[in-house]
């Protein structure tokens, strides 16, 4: 009947009314807590409240990755690793696009000798000693 879905909702919407009061009422002591620890450089407990909050983190798994062929799909560790070594080999591992004849023809700055010279601590300026 109508009446009583009128009271479900109007008693559903009290409850929860009441229910977000106290949610942020224990957030507003929880966060008071860890700025008091935070204050006090009481790391351990600042954490630990942290984590009561937060929840624990969880253990990270490794994504799947596709094959080179884009056929299958690896989820093992060692499988996804070695993709993953294979994948940066093959984008940082390329031939020299740069023309040698170029670099030749380029103007050729004499040795500055002087620099070759390891300092010594009296060179050295008082504030890196």
């Amino acid at each position: 009947s109508v009446s009583k879905m009128d009271r479900l909702r109007s008693v559903r919407s009290t409850i929860q009314k009441k229910l977000r009061q106290m949610q942020d009422s224990w957030l507003s002591s929880k966060a008071d807590m860890i700025q008091g620890f935070s204050d006090r450089n009481d790391m351990k407990n600042f954490y630990d409240s942290l984590k009561e909050v937060y929840g624990p983190t969880t253990a990270r798994t490794l994504s799947p990755l596709l094959s080179t062929d884009g056929a299958t799909l690896t989820t093992d560790k060692e499988k996804v690793l070695e993709r993953w070594a294979e994948h940066f080999d093959s984008v940082l591992n390329r031939p020299s696009t740069i023309n040698g004849e170029a670099i030749d023809r380029l103007p050729q700055v004499p040795v500055e000798e002087s620099m070759d010279v390891e300092p010594t601590s009296e060179s050295m300026p008082p504030t890196i000693q």
